[in-house]
């Protein structure tokens, strides 16, 4: 079983309502879990889209201390703990998506390789960035990663490992940065 799933705050939660419909239309028997960082009770259920809250996560540093872009480095840290939770709920695999993403295609390609056990990452770009003196810049490819967190496919025990991994890396990042 593959789940799919998304974090979005209650004012992003209608770009999550069109990413439930473009899955339903690539991957009918898709349902999107959505995990909802503020005023979950406040959203409506829709057929397709599962809603739960930050205390449904196993592992989540309720002690941890946000700064100024809480919301931000709140779904940052859930992401790992959120797709752990999608394997511990029987799927083989997990896929998560930015609420924001538009699925235009079946993501089979993406998650075909993780269902063998492994990770799929997306890279920002194929190609590098060339010095052309326009933005963005190489620099500005290290500063924001080589990869992208928009989606994410894990499965088997290197999956799980992988998600391990991640979680305690944002979360002891996060620790190290409390003021």
């Amino acid at each position: 079983m593959i789940r799919f799933c998304s974090i979005a705050s209650a004012h992003a939660v209608p770009h999550a309502r069109v990413l439930a419909e473009a899955l339903k239309q690539h991957h009918p028997e898709a349902t999107l879990t959505l995990l909802v960082l503020d005023d979950a009770e406040t959203v409506p259920a829709q057929p397709g889209l599962d809603i739960i809250r930050l205390d449904d996560l196993d592992g989540f540093p309720v002690d941890l201390e946000l700064g100024d872009e809480a919301l931000a480095d709140l779904g940052e840290v859930s992401k790992p703990l959120l797709m752990e939770l999608m394997l511990a709920r029987d799927a083989a695999v997990a896929v998560f998506l930015e609420a924001d993403v538009d699925v235009v295609d079946s993501l089979e390609p993406a998650i075909a390789p993780a269902q063998a056990g492994g990770v799929v990452l997306m890279p920002r770009l194929e190609d590098g960035i060339p010095d052309d003196g326009l933005e963005p810049t190489a620099g500005d490819l290290l500063d924001r990663g080589q990869t992208s967190s928009a989606l994410v496919v894990a499965g088997g025990s290197e999956g799980r490992a992988f998600l391990s991994w991640w979680a305690d890396n944002l979360i002891r990042t996060a620790r190290s940065l409390d003021v």
